[in-house]
């Protein structure tokens, strides 16, 4: 039964920590080609991490931490992308 719990916290944790990553990577979108690369896929992590913890139907609190993390996630992939676009085009 302890591991199981440990099981939860580390998956729970790693998503947390996802959601801060893409925070980070919201504003990496400023930066050069390779930072915003690494903003992307960080950004794609988080949001299947949290979509992951978000769908199934599972308590209030984790769906709520999950739905949080993918919107942070959708959000660090598409400033990225836009951001991309606009520095590409005005070379």
């Amino acid at each position: 039964m302890e591991d199981l719990v440990l099981l939860t916290t580390v998956i729970i944790c790693s998503v947390i920590v996802l959601g801060l990553l893409a925070i980070l990577a919201l504003r990496a979108s400023s930066g050069s080609f390779l930072r915003r690369l690494i903003g992307i896929v960080i950004g794609l992590l988080a949001a299947v991490a949290g979509a992951s913890l978000a769908l199934p139907d599972i308590g209030i609190g984790v769906r709520a931490v999950g739905g949080v993390v993918f919107i942070l996630g959708v959000l660090a992939v598409a400033n990225n992308l836009r951001r991309g676009r606009i520095n590409h085009n005005s070379q």
